[in-house]
């Protein structure tokens, strides 16, 4: 929980920090962000997390930004002392090791969480691919869930095709393609997960590639 919420925030205040458009953009959605927070905090599901792990979930918040200002005033100051910054010298001998690589498929359970967790090795990769796993359309006679209502979408229209349009053109930009399957995200399923056929499915997708690596990120 702790990992999950500071990178997100991390990469929130990177945004904010370099890019003035995000920032305004974002800093409009502060009250409906608010509302949802109360909201989600309020239902017995969140009540019956742990509190540990609130606090931890919480403590990742905070610590996220810190931990950005942080690591942008190590870079800073190394470029200012001549070094090569460490990061970015672990990140290229990481990148090193991908590029000579003929396909690099990155596993992503949902859409968006391959981009978020690491645009930066995608981007620098050589001829990557972003599989996602439960990209399927919700069923029809389904109503629209509560939280795709709170996303902006409206009764009628089709949530996950306007999603994976968002995945293909940010795989795009990072210069990969985007695959996926049809299996239904949680929420959308109507029973139990079928885990043996996304395991089947993910097997093919990674035997059609035949790839030396396969990378699977944290989903956000």
């Amino acid at each position: 929980m702790f990992t999950y919420e500071a990178g997100s925030t991390a990469l929130l205040a990177k945004w904010i920090l370099t890019d003035r458009r995000v920032a305004l953009h974002l800093l409009r959605l502060v009250p409906k962000v608010l509302r949802l927070l109360r909201q989600q905090m309020s239902e017995a599901s969140v009540k019956a997390v742990p509190s540990d792990l609130r606090r931890l979930e919480r403590f990742g918040y905070i610590y996220g930004p810190i931990a950005y200002l942080r690591s942008a005033f190590v870079d800073r100051w190394d470029r200012s002392s001549g070094n090569e910054p460490a990061t970015s010298t672990a990140l290229h001998e990481d990148l090193l090791a991908l590029s000579s690589k003929a396909q690099l498929p990155i596993v992503s359970p949902h859409l968006d969480d391959a981009v978020f967790s690491c645009s930066g090795v995608i981007k620098g990769a050589h001829n990557p691919v972003v599989h996602t796993l439960f990209a399927g359309d919700a069923p029809a006679d389904q109503p629209l869930s509560q939280w795709d209502q709170d996303c902006g979408f409206s009764d009628g229209a089709n949530v996950m095709e306007q999603r994976r349009n968002e995945e293909r053109t940010a795989a795009s930009r990072l210069r990969a393609s985007a695959t996926w399957d049809q299996h239904l995200q949680e929420g959308y399923r109507p029973g139990e997960l079928d885990h043996v056929a996304v395991a089947r499915a993910l097997s093919r997708t990674i035997e059609d590639i035949d790839p030396a690596v396969v990378l699977f990120p944290l989903g956000l």
